[in-house]
């Protein structure tokens, strides 16, 4: 899951599946020769005015056609060498997924329904027990399922926040008992309210 105005850096021959729906996005691909570095991971970047105007921009170049082309070669290189810069500032919010199948499900369930997940609805989507469940969890995906579970909440509000809903609405929505408690987790994890988030994003 990818909140708004952020990128991320995926590395040519890492496995992932994309999803987009009800948005827009582009996707830019580099010369291996211009890649930066230690960048051999995926992360996440804020996609600040400059780079979201440069990725715009290189769309006049379709894929394959910056080859032979010097402008575009120079562009690519320079834009490559500003998400090395970039990178040094990565964000740490991300949501780890999981190979395991059973995990897979628990997961997808509480991205679909973050605000009514709970252990309850995650074990019984995965058909295991509780112990079992978190041991499983925590040891696929290096993260408690209570940690997890913050994140994709965390995340799912930040885009209904993007998308203009009232911070006490996407608390509720996100499965969050208490306002004070959704502030605190959401500034925890993104360094901000969530009322100063959205009055960032809507103006």
């Amino acid at each position: 899951m990818l909140p708004p105005q952020r990128a991320a850096w995926i590395p040519a021959g890492v496995r992932h599946r994309t999803l987009v729906s009800q948005v827009e996005g582009v996707s830019l691909y580099f010369d291996p020769a211009d890649v930066p570095t230690g960048a051999g991971r995926v992360r996440i970047m804020l996609a600040d005015p400059l780079l979201r105007e440069m990725i715009l921009h290189a769309q006049r170049w379709p894929r394959g056609m910056a080859e032979g082309a010097p402008i575009a070669q120079s562009y690519f290189r320079t834009l490559a060498l500003l998400c090395a810069e970039w990178l040094e500032s990565e964000l740490p919010l991300r949501l780890p997924r999981s190979e395991d199948p059973a995990i897979a499900r628990a997961m997808d369930q509480v991205i679909a329904e973050p605000g009514t997940a709970t252990l309850a609805t995650a074990t019984a989507a995965a058909r295991m027990s509780e112990r079992s469940f978190r041991r499983r969890f925590a040891a696929s995906v290096g993260m408690s399922w209570q940690a997890w579970l913050t994140q994709a909440r965390i995340m799912a509000a930040m885009t209904r926040l993007a998308e203009g809903g009232r911070v006490t609405d996407v608390a509720a929505e996100v499965g969050f008992s208490s306002l004070s408690a959704f502030a605190l987790a959401f500034a925890k994890v993104c360094g901000e309210t969530p009322s100063a988030y959205r009055a960032r994003l809507r103006g």
